[in-house]
């Protein structure tokens, strides 16, 4: 996954695009504007994501590939869910952090921080299940909006989704925080600390 994402970002200053690698995909910042941020997401390998919310509404279009885009429900309390039970991981910051590589802090540090990106796992009463109705594929040409609130989407990559071309999706994001209580979602067990490490990978030329 990094041969492809170092390739693309050095061949473009990073003043003019910022990029790193989010978990299992390549992510350039496009455009940085007061409001809104563009960015491309890039996946180029069969993957699945964990369960999280987002605290700024966002819009994306699919201009290569595809990807089965899941949206996922909890419910809380109640006597169908006395004996079921998730982790909530509070979502302490975005997945870029840009004075570490505007000051040049090496990859290794750079994930060891990536620990600053998560709260505590909290066990809660309640199942989280997915909604049938809500779940779909995002083809090329198809757009979606996700808004920022208690709303829990995956990306799930299959492996013929991307045999001949990577899936690419055009971003447009609000940079102003209006949910402030966007986490990630397990079932099993708490967020893996191996997750920790690979959430947020810079790219330096």
């Amino acid at each position: 996954e990094q041969a492809p994402g170092s390739s693309r970002c050095a061949s473009t200053s990073t003043e003019a695009v910022r990029c790193n690698l989010v978990a299992h995909f390549f992510v350039a910042r496009l455009y940085e504007g007061e409001a809104v941020q563009v960015r491309a997401h890039v996946l180029t390998s069969e993957s699945e994501d964990t369960a999280h919310s987002h605290g700024s509404s966002f819009f994306s279009e699919c201009i290569s590939g595809s990807y089965t885009h899941e949206i996922w429900m909890k419910e809380s309390g109640g006597q169908t869910c006395s004996d079921s039970h998730f982790f909530e991981t509070k979502r302490v910051r975005g997945s870029w952090k840009p004075e570490m590589a505007l000051a040049g802090v090496p990859k290794q540090e750079s994930s060891s921080q990536n620990k600053d990106m998560f709260g505590d796992s909290v066990k809660c009463t309640g199942r989280l299940y997915m909604s049938e109705t809500e779940t779909h594929e995002h083809r090329r040409g198809d757009l979606y909006f996700m808004d920022a609130a208690d709303i829990f989407h995956k990306v799930c990559v299959r492996k013929e989704y991307v045999a001949r071309a990577p899936s690419i999706t055009l971003v447009v994001r609000g940079k102003r925080t209006t949910f402030h209580d966007s986490h990630f979602v397990t079932v099993e067990a708490p967020l893996s600390i191996d997750v920790i490490p690979g959430a947020s990978r810079d790219l330096t030329r």
